[in-house]
């Protein structure tokens, strides 16, 4: 059973292709992966060039693979010992032409926790946001050519002088006004009242 999927299209070949990540367990310090290419259109099947990146400790919960410019992205946790320090360096992607795997830096935006990070497709384009832990919501956007390609910040928002609704609606969701009890401050606070599949916000352009 893969612990991941993406799917998107060989913009070479016009393509589709699934890509299956498995990863197993041996002992705490043993981590082994694979990773697979199917091909939709002739069904088959065979092991990507090289292999998955080894340095996480898992793929995020809250967000999937994101298809842009012929390349599958993954946020990933990095390998941490302490909960906190969870700050993501990198992202994993694979060119759907070469099916190689590569590591993506991550621009130099303020993410102290890899749920902080949302990944998105603007026009073909790979965008990333923080979101959850700031009033201001940067978007940069990857820019160039896989492997060689650099970040550039598309827009910045202070989102705490967006006056047509509540500063925790926008971090959290909408769905913070559903989770929260009538007249009552949630104890753990707002955060802890929203899904994680809803740590985000959806930014339009």
């Amino acid at each position: 059973m893969p612990v991941t999927v993406g799917f998107g299209r060989d913009i070479i070949t016009g393509k589709y292709k699934l890509i299956l990540i498995y990863r197993f367990d041996n002992s705490w310090r043993s981590i082994i992966t694979k990773s697979e290419v199917l091909t939709l259109d002739n069904n088959e099947r065979r092991c990507t060039a090289n292999s998955f990146p080894l340095h996480f400790e898992k793929f995020s919960s809250t967000q999937t693979s994101v298809f842009a410019k012929g390349s599958l992205f993954w946020l990933i946790r990095p390998f941490d010992l302490h909960f906190h320090s969870q700050r993501p360096k990198n992202l994993v992607a694979i060119d759907l032409h070469t099916e190689k795997f590569h590591d993506v830096p991550f621009p130099s935006l303020e993410i102290n926790y890899y749920r902080g990070a949302y990944l998105w497709s603007m026009k073909d384009r790979l965008c990333l946001s923080n979101v959850v832990l700031f009033s201001d919501v940067e978007t940069w956007c990857l820019k160039g050519e896989i492997p060689s390609a650099r970040w550039g910040k598309i827009s910045s928002i202070n989102i705490s002088h967006v006056d047509r609704l509540n500063t925790k609606f926008w971090t959290l969701g909408l769905a913070a006004a559903d989770m929260r009890p009538e007249g009552q401050k949630p104890p753990l606070g707002d955060l802890d009242q929203v899904p994680l599949d809803q740590w985000k916000v959806a930014l339009y352009a």
